[in-house]
């Protein structure tokens, strides 16, 4: 076991509850517990111990204690979890005294990050670990599992494997040409490898790319001129009043986002300013603001007053929409129905009927083509196998133009490197600790 600072941190948020944990991981795990006990807590794994925890004479609660032992704990060294009553007072006051004592603030993540130092997890699973905590719906628990279980990492780890044999072999080539008891490998025999690897490896991201925006939610962008009704719309997919509503056009100025959770999957949707021509630089900014959120939205609602003929500012804002996944919404049907341009979901935002509008997106989110067996955990892996990719294409490209063997084997290793930083296998330590900010603290 590692000699990292033992750390320590509340593992449950900080609020008035019936109970509060606080997580203790280090070499000095007990001596720090026994500084504060009024009872010797005896080192034996996976049992509980009851202790009062004392300021000098004053006594601070009555607690239970879960008690583990390296290397058989989740971070792998010895660890202690103090549950304690529900007070926030009283938790701060035993962590206090257990900093006091010796212990460190942990910070964001860091018992995941020892768990990953200590090889009781890869990072594959860390990273699926966040996702858990984060999940909000079936669908996001069922990805992070897939994270958290050793397919990911077992397949993309064959790949790196079957890459490093490559690689080794050309080396063996070049440095060692008068063994002739060496495998010789040919350039179409590295061609026909790397594009089975390429293959593997777009399969993972093609997935990958359908699943992970299913992590954080679908970002939704309710988007239309102003007084069309956009504000009502949220409101009522929200089933509350969260957002002002007025007959006064403009009023949403900002974006708004608020989540919710249809048929097991969550969708973050956003208000945005009407489009129109602006006539101040509020309105301008606003604008803009929206414009921008249509960029990055994963999905669409084009909202358009069904009470009225379509207009020029109405075409407009399809024309910027079109080629992305959208749904028309053809609102304030219960005032009277015009025939319009565009073919949509009828609903009443007002009077909160908008089943035609809830089926359509079900319909439109749900379309995945692959079976999702390996899935990677975040954006950022997605990105760095993507760029592995293009490092591998390139390598072919040089093959191609028969490349010297010493630059084809420099493009590989960049490739290889690559991969090996999604498994966390590469010491890259600025990329580890940037991983472990997202976590909360107490994990």
């Amino acid at each position: 076991m590692n000699k990292y600072p033992t750390i320590v941190a509340s593992a449950t948020p900080l609020f008035k509850s019936a109970i509060h944990m606080i997580r203790i991981s280090g070499c000095d795990a007990y001596e720090i517990v026994n500084k504060i006990s009024n009872t010797k807590i005896t080192k034996n794994g996976y049992t509980i111990q009851r202790a009062k925890i004392f300021d000098n004479k004053k006594l601070i609660d009555d607690v239970l204690i879960m008690k583990y032992i390296a290397p058989h704990s989740y971070t792998g060294e010895d660890m202690v979890e103090i549950t304690c009553h529900g007070s926030p007072f009283i938790t701060n006051k035993i962590i206090n005294l257990l900093i006091i004592n010796g212990a460190k603030q942990a910070d964001h993540g860091e018992f995941t990050k020892r768990a990953f130092l200590n090889n009781k997890l890869n990072l594959l699973q860390a990273e699926g670990i966040n996702n858990l905590i984060n999940s909000n719906s079936n669908f996001s628990l069922d990805i992070a599992h897939k994270s958290i279980d050793k397919n990911t990492f077992e397949k993309i780890n064959n790949i790196i494997n079957s890459l490093f044999k490559i690689i080794g072999q050309i080396e063996v080539n070049i440095d060692y040409p008068e063994y002739d008891i060496t495998e010789k490998i040919t350039r179409k025999t590295i061609k026909n490898k790397l594009e089975e690897i390429i293959k593997s490896l777009n399969s993972i991201v093609n997935d990958s790319i359908q699943v992970i925006p299913y992590v954080d939610g679908i970002n939704v962008a309710i988007i239309g001129k102003p007084n069309v009704g956009k504000s009502s719309l949220l409101n009522a997919i929200l089933k509350e009043n969260k957002v002002i509503v007025s007959s006064i056009p403009g009023t949403t100025r900002d974006i708004v986002q608020y989540s919710a959770i249809i048929k097991d999957i969550t969708y973050n949707f956003i208000d945005t300013a009407g489009i129109h021509k602006p006539t101040n630089l509020i309105e301008q900014i606003g604008i803009k603001l929206s414009k921008k959120t249509i960029k990055n939205a994963q999905l669409i609602l084009f909202v358009i007053d069904g009470s009225k003929p379509t207009t020029k500012e109405d075409d407009k804002i399809y024309e910027l929409i079109k080629n992305k996944n959208h749904i028309v919404v053809i609102n304030k049907t219960d005032i009277k129905r015009i025939k319009q341009k565009y073919n949509g979901a009828l609903v009443s935002a007002k009077n909160k009927k908008i089943a035609n509008l809830i089926n359509a997106i079900n319909k439109k989110a749900l379309k995945f083509d692959g079976n999702f067996d390996t899935i990677l955990p975040s954006q950022n892996d997605i990105n760095l196998m993507q760029s592995a990719i293009k490092t591998l294409e390139n390598v072919l490209i040089g093959i191609n133009k028969n490349q010297p063997s010493d630059l084809i084997i420099e493009d590989l290793k960049t490739a290889h490197i690559k991969l090996l930083s999604i498994l966390g296998m590469n010491n890259d330590f600025d990329l580890i600790n940037e991983l472990f900010k997202k976590f909360c603290i107490g994990k």
